[in-house]
């Protein structure tokens, strides 16, 4: 009868890792057993989330609404019953949120760019929208400038509503973009 365990060992991620929360990472072991390995199960914070009977042994773990810290653990088994363990602790980083700021302005010789805070003076109470699940509001106070707090990472449409059909815009001509906040400030 087979009395001796497979051996186990995660690869991936490793031991007090920092993993970014809102990504999908790979947890990966290797595993051998003299007789042969049957299974190895993959347990995340003492929940059984995945069973493989072959080779490579991968889960793919999305940490999405996960921070702080995380235990993983691989037990690989033979067919006789046997088994071994390794486990690791990863820390998981919340995203970060961020500021996006921007100025509204008076664009009198239309070349898209503010020349002067004098020349070209900030338009106040006009309202910007930003838009990703949750829909913000600023209103541009007497310089122009408006800011939107708190922001997390990823795609947001922002766009300028005009207050009256007497202005019109220049740059963009379109009052809508997108982008993308991928770190702590945007502008």
């Amino acid at each position: 009868s087979d009395t001796i365990p497979p051996t186990i060992q995660l690869t991936a991620p490793h031991d007090k890792d920092t993993l970014r929360a809102g990504t999908v990472d790979t947890i990966a072991a290797t595993a051998t057993d003299n007789v042969g390995v049957t299974r190895v199960d993959f347990i995340v914070d003492g929940m059984l989330v995945a069973v493989r009977a072959v080779a490579p042994y991968t889960y793919r773990w999305n940490t999405t609404g996960l921070s702080g810290k995380s235990s993983i653990s691989a037990i690989a088994y033979d067919a006789a019953g046997n088994s071994d363990t390794s486990a690791i602790q990863v820390y998981i980083r919340a995203p970060s949120r961020s500021k996006i700021r921007g100025q509204l302005y008076f664009d009198r010789n239309r070349n898209g760019r503010m020349d002067s805070a004098l020349a070209e003076p900030g338009v106040a109470g006009w309202t910007v929208r930003l838009q990703d699940t949750v829909l913000r509001l600023a209103i541009s106070d007497r310089n122009g400038l408006f800011e939107f707090d708190s922001i997390p990472q990823g795609s947001h449409r922002m766009e300028v509503l005009i207050p009256s059909p007497r202005w019109s815009r220049t740059n963009p001509v379109d009052s809508v973009c997108f982008l993308t906040v991928t770190s702590d400030t945007m502008e």
